[in-house]
């Protein structure tokens, strides 16, 4: 037995496709907001497409740099654990080339200077320290770093005016106050200046974050610089 057709022909109705309601409308938006999308429809596709490119360049970049980064790091860290001097020096000189102008980079060339310092190449160690700052931002980490070699080479240059204005300058970095004010007492009692250098080494006496294997050797200084003022009277 044939199923009667429960579908009446006339109540099927035409769509007109110029009726249909479009996505727009399904998504509830109000009038207004989908006449000016349609008006700008094609400013509004331009913009998308630029920001989908902006967003995959700028995620692109950043997996670069970050790759970039790591692989200056392990090349430096290897560059490190040299022992040979002149593999190691070779290998940080590699480091300068293949990552210029990275933290990595900047911390090879403090390397390199630290290597010219201990083998009394101070002037040569000072052009080195010289290029770095050149380059280096004054709110970089490794700054102190960089402040300390600097002094050292100008020390043992006896240029020990500017070697105390370098310790000067590393006593303002948070965590170095103590070594930058030790050094520069050192440098007060090699220009002869006994008084100035004994109240610089009480200040540091009497800082509470001062060790105590550095306290006895600061008092010693004390008493050495007292003992020869009381000698010379």
């Amino acid at each position: 037995m044939v199923e009667p057709n429960i579908i009446n022909p006339k109540d099927i109705k035409i769509i007109n496709p110029e009726q249909k309601e479009g996505l727009l409308e399904e998504l509830n938006l109000p009038p207004k907001a989908i006449q000016f999308i349609r008006a700008n429809e094609r400013a509004l596709q331009i913009a998308l497409v630029v920001f989908v490119v902006c967003f995959l360049g700028w995620t692109y970049w950043g997996h670069y740099t970050e790759t970039k980064r790591e692989n200056a790091s392990s090349a430096l860290a290897l560059a490190m654990l040299e022992a040979d001097p002149a593999v190691r020096d070779g290998a940080l000189s590699a480091v300068l080339d293949d990552f210029s102008g990275s933290s990595a980079a900047y911390w090879a060339m403090l390397e390199k200077g630290h290597a010219l310092l201990k083998s009394g190449e101070y002037e040569t160690a000072l052009k080195d320290y010289r290029e770095v700052a050149s380059e280096l931002s004054g709110k970089s980490p490794l700054q102190p770093y960089l402040l300390y070699g600097i002094a050292l080479c100008l020390e043992n240059l006896d240029r020990v005016d500017e070697a105390y204005a370098q310790y000067q300058k590393l006593s303002g970095y948070t965590g170095y106050e103590l070594s930058g004010q030790l050094a520069m007492a050192r440098m007060l009692e090699l220009q002869g200046k006994a008084q100035e250098a004994l109240d610089l080494y009480r200040k540091v006496q009497d800082n509470e974050k001062l060790p105590p294997q550095k306290k006895s050797i600061v008092t010693e200084k004390m008493n050495t610089i007292m003992g020869d003022a009381s000698g010379a009277n």
